[in-house]
């Protein structure tokens, strides 16, 4: 063996030895230069009969490097609340004594953040602060003072007088926070501060209040005057407090924040030993974020290793690993390690779902529906049906009386027929199923003024398109009122627009791979955010790879967390455990307005259960689409089946993917109709109830999550 491999040996053997890393590298340098000397040659020659050189693999951690510390930069202004005791000369009056005093005085501090754990929700602040702990000590007195003199007699009168003394101390020194992020944006805290005491004067003035100047029996006759004035006696040299904190957390761009906050200070060690005082504290501080040196990971390295014996190298029984991917330029794959979150105004089109569902025997429309008790009440509080702000399909559905109550009032022509429906485990009974239609009737009546003859009712004992009647699931969406207005515009869909953001890329492919794949029984994997599981998948009897789509969730876009990540446990028939683990970065990007990102979204349902036709309504939705694409120019589009959770994974990927394609393939056909050009790319994917868009245990929310989903980006 020749000289490189009995040094690589030697210094590989001294960075295994994880207790003395500053050593470990003094000795592999000095490995290195020995390595180059002539005398290397004969060592190793030396070397080769003791043993043999084998090629071995091991897994070298990389040096991690600790979160960075941040700079903060802080001011605040201090009320403070004092209380007198038995005040020395020449503090002190021939009048009662001061009882308290108050004081507002500023407060300047300049120091550093610390965390003290990887997720960033502990840290200590250690600062440099200036403080004044000034205050005004204000006594009122009450007096006889010369009024007149007439014919030599003097006549008195009674005058107020305050005695003021106006406290100037200053003190400068060190403090140390203690913080605690219990929620995100909110935090908790105590501070420690000790400072040197400087500027330790006073100024004791006496004024006159009401009745003219300041004239005594023999004295002044002047407004105000100083009474005394100097250092303050028996004052100390240092100060020490504790300070309680609340403060909340707004970032102002990626790597600055502002930290609002609010205190409650105590003094441990006072000033001076006549006056104890206490403080309350609101202020502001500015935190800047250093930028973080890159993660490391574990490399696999291969190195020829010195061995007395050949060693023996153990194959782990079962391992699991996991990557997080998305597609490039080309259309190939690239593993993901940063994530951008950006804000983009986003325009949603949201579906009318014109179907109220009731409860089981029962004809009254449920609780969690917004019913107005009076057409006064639903004038003042509505908010319209046509635009709106900021608000969720959920939250928009259960005002869908009240959306299409103002519709048919803006529209007085237009009819509408009301179709109650049973379960079939109501007992047939038809009679229910009307009288569900005729609560409809009643409430939009009575509360939108909609006239009885626009207003057909009727019953049956199953919907004109059941959902399967054998599974609760199924008789709970068959428990409904249908409402079918004559003209179809009454239920187009509902316009909401808001700031979002958006992560890039949107969606992520998750792979997973195991060894030996044939072994694997369960998995799961989780999505942290901030120690957080904010969304999990699992699944059995996977084969050796296996790549899952996943959306990144609103919590990694709204939160300040600065990084996702994502865990794998799974477990083989042998119950075997292995575990895998990766991270992503997230940055913040802020665009300007003059290069504002927007999205629009248009949401298509009431297909059928496990159906992937559309019906009239989609249509006219798909034309609303088409003629969107012709004023605007889209970056892209993408198409998105989903369904709802119930049946088999694969079936429901497949019809998701149906869907897709069946909505893909007539908005081509409603552009042609129109001469707009197609665009050249669309994504069209189906993404099963991978999604969760909506809570599936309410019947709307399965309806919701049988959709399909056109996002233009532009």
């Amino acid at each position: 063996m020749d000289a490189e491999d009995v040094f690589l040996c030697f210094c590989f053997s001294c960075f295994r030895r994880p207790k003395f890393e500053t050593v470990q590298k003094i000795v592999a340098y000095l490995c290195l230069v020995l390595f180059l000397s002539p005398a290397s040659t004969a060592l190793a020659q030396g070397a080769t009969s003791l043993g043999e050189f084998q090629d071995s693999v091991y897994y070298i951690p990389d040096i991690t490097h600790p979160n960075p510390v941040s700079l903060f930069l802080g001011g605040a202004a201090d009320f403070h609340f004092v209380k007198d005791g038995l005040l020395p000369i020449p503090l002190s009056t021939n009048c009662d004594a001061f009882l308290n005093g108050h004081g507002i005085q500023p407060l300047l501090q300049l120091g550093l953040n610390i965390p003290l754990d990887s997720e960033r929700r502990f840290y200590i602040r250690p600062s440099l602060f200036f403080e004044g702990l000034g205050a005004d000590h204000t006594w009122a007195e009450y007096d006889s003072v010369v009024s007149e003199i007439v014919n030599g007699q003097r006549h008195y009168r009674v005058a107020q007088f305050d005695h003021t003394i106006t406290n100037y101390t200053k003190a400068i020194g060190l403090g140390a926070l203690l913080n605690w992020q219990v929620v995100p944006h909110f935090s908790i805290g105590v501070r420690f501060s000790a400072a040197a005491l400087f500027d330790q004067t006073y100024i004791k003035i006496e004024r006159a209040v009401s009745s003219g100047d300041l004239i005594r029996v023999g004295g002044d006759s002047v407004r105000e005057k100083i009474d005394t004035s100097g250092s303050l006696p028996n004052a100390g040299s240092f100060y020490a407090a504790l300070n309680f904190r609340a403060a909340l957390d707004l970032p102002l761009s990626r790597q600055l924040r502002a930290e609002p906050n609010v205190s409650f200070s105590l003094p441990l060690v006072e000033a001076v030993p006549y006056w104890s005082h206490y403080s309350l504290r609101g202020g502001i501080d500015f935190v800047y974020e250093l930028p973080m040196t890159p993660d490391t990971t574990l490399i696999e390295h291969h190195i020829k290793v010195w061995h007395d014996k050949p060693p023996e190298i153990k194959k782990p029984v079962f391992t699991a690993h996991i990557e997080a991917a998305a597609l490039g330029p080309d259309g190939k794959e690239e593993l993901v390690a940063r994530l951008e979150v950006r804000e983009v105004k986003a325009r949603n089109a949201y579906p009318m779902l014109n179907y109220i569902f009731f409860d089981s025997a029962s004809s009254d429309i449920a609780p969690r529906y917004v019913q107005y008790q009076s057409a006064e009440e639903a004038t003042r509080s509505f908010k319209g049906s046509i635009e709106r702000r900021g608000e969720r399909t959920s939250d928009l559905y259960l005002e869908t009386l009240n959306i299409l109550g103002d519709r048919l009032r803006r529209q007085p022509t237009a009819t509408v027929r009301l179709v109650g429906s049973n379960s079939g485990s109501d007992e047939g009974n038809i009679e229910l199923a009307r009288h569900r239609a005729e609560t409809i009737k009643n409430y939009l009546h009575r509360i939108w003024g909609i006239d009885d003859k626009r207003m057909t009712v009727s019953g049956s004992l199953l919907p004109e398109k059941p959902s399967p009647n054998t599974i609760a699931e199924g008789q709970a969406e068959n428990r409904r009122v249908e409402i079918i207005p004559s003209d179809i515009s009454i239920t187009d869909p509902l316009y909401v627009t808001n700031i979002e953001r958006t992560a890039n890329p949107p969606k992520l492919n998750i792979n997973l791979s195991f060894d030996p794949e044939e072994t694997v029984r369960s998995y799961r994997a989780s999505f942290k955010i901030a120690n957080i599981e904010v969304s999990s998948f699992e699944g059995d009897s996977l084969t050796a790879t296996r790549s899952t789509r996943w959306s990144v969730p609103e919590e990694a876009l709204t939160t300040n967390a600065d990084s996702l990540s994502i865990d794998l446990i799974a477990r083989d028939l042998h119950n075997e455990i292995a575990y895998a683990h990766t991270s992503i970065k997230l940055t913040q990007q802020h665009s300007t307005s003059s290069e504002e990102q927007t999205i629009d979204r248009f949401s298509l349902i009431l297909f059928g259960f496990d159906e992937s036709s559309l019906g009239a309504k989609n249509e006219r939705t798909l034309g609303i689409v088409a003629e969107a694409l012709r004023k605007i120019k889209p970056r892209s589009i993408t198409i998105s089946g989903y369904t709802d959770e119930l049946g088999d994974e694969n079936h429901n990927n497949e019809l998701s993917r149906q869907r897709a394609e069946t909505a893909a393939a007539m908005l081509e056909r409603e552009l042609r109709k129109r001469n707009i050009a197609v665009p050249p790319t669309i994504m069209i994917e189906g993404l099963g109830s991978k999604g969760h868009l909506y809570d599936n245990r309410l019947p709307e929310g399965r309806f919701f999550s049988r959709t399909v989903m056109i996002t233009i980006e532009r």
